[in-house]
């Protein structure tokens, strides 16, 4: 019986070693399966992945078609000029135009059409051009500079705080537009051809567009033309030299006639034996009174004097050709 009941354990052992290997293999089949399932769910994610970026891939190409469709004609360049401020009593809605030429006008909007390129989703473009306008020294960055915009249909804007051309600085026979504080502007014409007044003798060279002229003898220079700009006879004014204004600080008026007011100092800057600036020009309204002219038709006047001017008859006076009246 021992035997048997043995015998038995060992049959029952038998059967539940073989349960427990059946179990594995089922346990290892599922496994096989999650394994399957896993890889089958990455390889779907792989598949949407790169069904998303085909999307991805495929619009982009669809907008480039489209910009490029676009880029078949070049942008319209809308710039937003100076204009000519309007005169005392005018109506407000009184037609307007720019004192900027011509040729000015036609370089700043080949410029930007340069810079904006014919590629309208380009945002660096409009950088691009930005900076470009900045170096050409029209606009006043302190005052706000350049904007530079893209509006529907394909139209480039530029708007700004220009700066206004005052004087011309002659170097040779090349008169150099400057702005108020001696800032180079673009334009520089042949002798006498800007409409400008001008500053002769400066002594330094030209500077980059949108800089001063260094030395400060341009800047004595507009200061005074500034001084002269209400007086009675200042369209003939032609400009003045400042040749003298580094060895002895003097400056001196030029008419139209090429005659030469000797003025002295810088405006507003005290100097001994010298009358000031308001007496001076005092003096030269008396002698456009009395003479019609504010040299008093003589080559050389000399208004330094505290006691009054004195008209000189020089025969070495330096003088140039007659000009035309400045506005």
């Amino acid at each position: 019986m021992a035997g048997k009941k043995s015998g038995t354990a060992a049959a029952r052992g038998g059967t539940g070693g073989g349960a427990g290997g059946f179990a594995a293999r089922i346990g290892a089949a599922l496994g096989d399966r999650a394994r399957v399932m896993h890889a089958l769910g990455s390889a779907v994610a792989v598949a949407l992945v790169a069904t998303v970026i085909g999307a991805l891939v495929a619009g982009h190409d669809e907008l480039a078609a489209r910009a490029s469709s676009l880029r078949a004609s070049d942008p319209s360049v809308e710039i937003h000029w100076p204009l000519v401020p309007l005169p005392a009593g005018a109506p407000a809605d009184s037609p307007r135009t720019t004192w900027m030429d011509f040729e000015s006008r036609a370089s700043l909007e080949r410029l930007v059409q340069r810079q904006v390129g014919r590629n309208p989703l380009d945002a660096e473009a409009l950088q691009a051009a930005h900076g470009a306008l900045m170096l050409t020294g029209w606009f006043d960055p302190e005052a706000g500079g350049a904007t530079v915009e893209r509006l529907p249909g394909n139209v480039v804007r530029v708007r700004g705080a220009w700066r206004t051309p005052v004087a011309a600085v002659r170097v040779g026979d090349t008169d150099h537009v400057v702005a108020r504080g001696g800032v180079l502007l673009p334009p520089a014409y042949r002798r006498d051809g800007s409409q400008l007044r001008v500053i002769v003798g400066a002594a330094h060279p030209v500077p980059e567009f949108g800089r001063p002229w260094l030395g400060g003898d341009v800047q004595a220079g507009l200061d005074l033309l500034d001084a002269l700009r209400g007086i009675p006879g200042y369209s003939q004014v032609y400009g003045v030299d400042v040749s003298e204004m580094t060895n002895s600080r003097q400056l001196v008026i030029v008419t139209d006639a090429g005659n030469r007011i000797i003025w002295g100092g810088p405006v507003d800057e005290f100097a001994p034996g010298q009358a000031k600036s308001a007496k001076k020009l005092q003096q030269l309204a008396g002698y456009y009174a009395t003479f019609g002219r504010i040299d008093a038709g003589r080559p050389v006047v000399d208004i330094r004097p505290e006691s009054g001017g004195t008209i000189h008859v020089a025969e070495a006076a330096q003088r140039q050709p007659p000009q035309r009246a400045r506005r």
